[in-house]
């Protein structure tokens, strides 16, 4: 599948500093719990000016619902002090996956011409995020990941220039049908007489010597503080994308003892709200290798008390969020390859195996090259009947 340029509407226009709050109603509200200023940070907004008032039309084109933020890296210090990763050039991954999905939400409430009193929008899932190497190319991926993120179920295209992010949404659900068989299809090993080795897969060769699954596994526990707030007062979903994400590489730096970069998020399920004051545990391991990249898997656990139970000593426990990530180790040594020990571990390398497979990612990505200007989040939604 080709590139997906989401261009710039004729009728677009920058953002006064007195509107960003209203076209960006989830991003500027969670800047400000979060002590990031929107105007301080020197971000560029702009947006399509909603049409005059009327009856709702039964299709809205895609460019109602534009909106772009450029972030100035080069020229706002305070903008870049707050990206930089470590003392390199580069991005925090997390950080810009907290913008996007905030930003995605504005998306979605401008496609829906606002929210009615009592509604919100929530993130229920992410297919893929894809990092690509080449700033153009990473604009491009990240922006139709984006925009197909809040798709909505029986719209049609508003134009050729949405054609692409439908055929996106037609893939997605064609490889989520797949798994299922492939799931259906790996209960063989439920019968399989094995030691926790992982099958002899075509193709593979011959590696370092395994180390059992299990080994590469490492957790994190933290308090969900009210200032990782969204606008429906549960915890920001693009809070848990970050802990996710920087817990998936430690994950990974701790297996291949170097440094890596992130190349891909996908699968992601937001399965129950995380609410204020809960205890959130993740476990990350890697579940599969392959040369220098790796697939390292995060599951995340709400634990609270409830106001019913207040005097139980007992907590509430239950699974919130599942992540995918794939990360490379930077240099061309192979990692050590990890050892299922489980049916449950056995049925997740091949899995990721054959997921891996059918990706075929490539080299790893490289966020903020000395001399690149500017980071851009563009996105629209859907055209809805």
């Amino acid at each position: 599948m080709g590139k997906i340029v989401i261009p710039r509407p004729p009728n677009a226009v920058v953002a006064q500093e007195s509107a960003c709050s209203d076209v960006l109603p989830f991003t500027y509200n969670i800047s400000a719990f979060r002590g990031r200023n929107f105007e301080e940070r020197g971000l560029l907004l702009h947006y399509t000016p909603p049409q005059e008032a009327g009856a709702a039309p039964k299709q809205r084109p895609p460019s109602d619902s534009y909106l772009s933020i450029t972030y100035p890296f080069t020229s706002n210090e305070l903008l870049r002090d707050q990206y930089q990763r470590f003392s390199s050039p580069f991005l925090r991954v997390g950080l810009l996956l907290e913008d996007m999905d905030s930003f995605a939400a504005d998306v979605a409430t401008r496609h829906l011409g606002g929210l009615p009193p009592g509604y919100t929008v929530v993130t229920a899932t992410v297919d893929k995020v894809a990092f690509a190497t080449a700033p153009a190319e990473r604009s491009a991926a990240n922006r139709a990941r984006r925009a197909s993120k809040r798709l909505l179920t029986g719209t049609e295209p508003a134009g050729d220039e949405v054609s692409l992010l439908y055929e996106l949404a037609e893939e997605q659900l064609q490889r989520q049908i797949a798994q299922r068989e492939e799931h259906e299809a790996l209960s063989w090993a439920a019968s399989a007489s094995t030691a926790g080795r992982p099958p002899q897969l075509p193709g593979q060769p011959a590696a370092l010597g395994p180390v059992p699954m299990s080994c590469s596994s490492q957790s994190h526990l933290a308090i969900m503080h009210r200032q990782d707030r969204n606008n429906a007062g549960s915890i920001f979903g693009g809070h848990l994308l970050r802990l996710a994400a920087e817990l998936a590489y430690s994950t990974a730096v701790l297996h291949a003892g170097r440094h890596c970069e992130a190349v891909a998020m996908g699968d992601v399920a937001f399965k129950q709200p995380v609410p204020i004051g809960c205890v959130l545990e993740m476990r990350a391991k890697v579940v599969y290798t392959a040369g220098a990249l790796m697939r390292v898997t995060v599951v995340a656990t709400k634990h609270q008390q409830l106001m019913e139970q207040r005097s139980a000593s007992e907590l509430q426990s239950s699974v919130t969020n599942d992540f995918t990530f794939v990360l490379a180790a930077v240099g061309s040594a192979p990692l050590r390859p990890v050892e299922p020990e489980s049916l449950r571990e056995a049925l997740q390398y091949l899995a990721a195996h054959r997921q891996h497979t059918s990706d075929g990612y490539s080299a790893p990505a490289l966020l903020l090259r000395d001399g690149m200007e500017h980071v851009l989040l563009a996105g629209e939604g859907a055209a809805a009947h």
